[in-house]
């Protein structure tokens, strides 16, 4: 047994020995394997971190918590006001709710509301406004109503005091002064009185005009379209007294008038009404009564006179205690 074992290693040193066998045969490898040979695991020592080091890594960890968290806020404000699409919502009108055309009760929406163009002569305002504007037969007893219309332009501004005071009687305002000064009181047998600041309220708002001259002044007052008294408002310091009077009974001049159409231009309001001026003589296209249109005829119905008339612009500015008149035009 012993020399087979010698042969044995005699061969193996042979085959080591032979310059033309390659290192990393594997016979090399069988003989290490047969040899019952095993690799021998090291274990590295591990080296505590000094007090420096773990101070860094603290410093390190906080610096990324701080940076991840920075980040986090961030993403969320992106997500929420979204501040990189400002000029997109800038640019879009905000959403308006859809309403049905039929939903829209156009007589009660305010003018300025309405969309350009012809106003409906069924709104609302535009009732009250046209009130204003037509003269019964008693404001031609105490006032010169043909006076307004005897300019091309007739700008509100520069009428006499006496003219702005009638167009002040028109107003609705005046109106529901009026009767709040008299409620629960006789108009002629009381001290009613009304100061010269509700005067000039009303003749700012409503035509951006004030009086040169506190004058006296008429009032025709209605209730219900029934004439109920005539009302003499007499200047005395700092208001007005009121006190009834028997008005005239008779007129020489007056002025008839129907509505043509109401026109809205962004702040602009255009109210266009024909006017016919009478006398005794008949029915005349102007104001200075050379163009006449008809005469008086008790027994004909004169009901086409009025296709002949001249027409009139009511010029309203909107202001923002509302629309307020500015001028009366012919327009030609």
């Amino acid at each position: 047994m012993k020399s087979d074992k010698e042969k044995k290693w005699q061969e193996n040193s042979k085959m080591i020995n032979d310059p033309n066998r390659k290192i990393f045969d594997n016979d090399d490898i069988y003989n290490l394997n047969d040899g019952e040979f095993a690799p021998i695991e090291e274990k590295e020592e591990k080296i505590p971190l000094t007090e420096e080091e773990k101070k860094e890594v603290r410093k390190k960890l906080f610096i990324l918590l701080v940076l991840i968290g920075i980040a986090l806020i961030i993403l969320v404000i992106i997500l929420i006001f979204n501040p990189f699409g400002g000029d997109e919502k800038m640019d879009k009108e905000p959403e308006k709710p859809i309403v049905e055309e039929n939903d829209i009760d156009y007589d009660e929406v305010a003018i300025k509301d309405l969309e350009d163009g012809q106003i409906p002569n069924t709104n609302k305002e535009l009732k009250q406004l046209l009130n204003e504007n037509i003269y019964r037969v008693a404001d031609s007893y105490g006032y010169d109503i043909i006076a307004i219309y005897k300019n091309d332009k007739n700008v509100i501004d520069k009428l006499s005091d006496q003219n702005k005071l009638l167009l002040l009687t028109k107003t609705q305002d005046f109106k529901d002064l009026f009767k709040e000064k008299i409620k629960d009181v006789d108009i002629c047998s009381s001290n009613i009185k009304i100061t010269n600041l509700e005067i000039n309220d009303i003749l700012n708002r409503k035509f951006h005009t004030s009086l040169s001259k506190y004058e006296n002044f008429i009032y025709y007052y209605y209730e219900d379209s029934e004439f109920k008294a005539s009302v003499n408002f007499t200047w005395q310091k700092d208001g007005y007294i009121v006190k009834c009077f028997n008005g005239q009974s008779d007129v020489k001049q007056l002025v008839e008038q129907s509505y043509v159409s109401a026109t809205k231009e962004d702040d602009d309001l255009y109210i266009d009404i024909k006017v016919v001026f009478i006398n005794k003589n008949g029915i005349y296209k102007d104001s200075n009564f050379k163009t006449l249109i008809t005469k008086l005829d008790q027994t004909n119905d004169n009901t086409n006179y009025m296709s002949s008339a001249n027409t009139y612009r009511y010029t309203y500015k909107w202001a923002d205690t509302g629309y307020y008149l500015t001028e009366i035009d012919l327009l030609k």
